[in-house]
């Protein structure tokens, strides 16, 4: 089956606050799909409007350190939902760094991505949901040269790649 590339950023703000005042936050992922069944274009089921609330981490020098993990990727359930089609078994998903601002970090596994064109490895689709080695939460870091409690905001925006199964978003 032919495949195209379909490629454009998505961004997610990052908001820090007080300690406390944030309630833990509950788990939530980015699902990751295709556009066909049998493979063809990336798509996310998510809301890029939700703000990604970080709590405080603790201080390093001067900086303040919050940090969330939330949201996560996840390959989409079996059952197709509004034209979106699960993954074909095997497929690698690479995450982007489109633009990020100088305050931001994430980290996924081991790699750091502070800087426009990182990239890293989310995981291959071996499996359905939260067992799927696609499974992942990146480190949300957002650092602040001011005082625990002060806000903030910070965003970032990246891409998707696939292996020649699937295209990217």
């Amino acid at each position: 089956m032919k495949h195209t590339t379909l490629a454009f950023g998505l961004a997610a703000a990052l908001l820090a606050g007080p300690s406390g005042a944030l309630a833990q936050h509950e788990h939530s992922d980015m699902k990751i799909a295709s556009l066909a069944d049998g493979g063809g274009d990336l798509a996310i089921e998510y809301n890029f409007d939700a703000i990604v609330r970080t709590d405080f981490a603790g201080l390093f020098g001067p900086f303040a350190l919050y940090s969330s993990v939330n949201p996560g990727f996840t390959p989409i359930d079996d059952e197709p939902l509004e034209g979106l089609w699960e993954l074909d078994l095997g497929s690698a998903i690479d995450m982007i760094v489109v633009t990020i601002d100088p305050s931001l970090q994430l980290q996924l596994g081991a790699t750091v991505l502070d800087s426009a064109g990182d990239f890293a490895e989310i995981g291959t689709h071996d499996a359905s949901g939260e067992d799927s080695d696609l499974h992942k939460h990146p480190t949300f870091r957002l650092f602040l040269d001011a005082a625990e409690g002060e806000f903030s905001e910070g965003s970032v925006s990246f891409k998707l790649r696939g292996d020649p199964g699937n295209a990217t978003i």
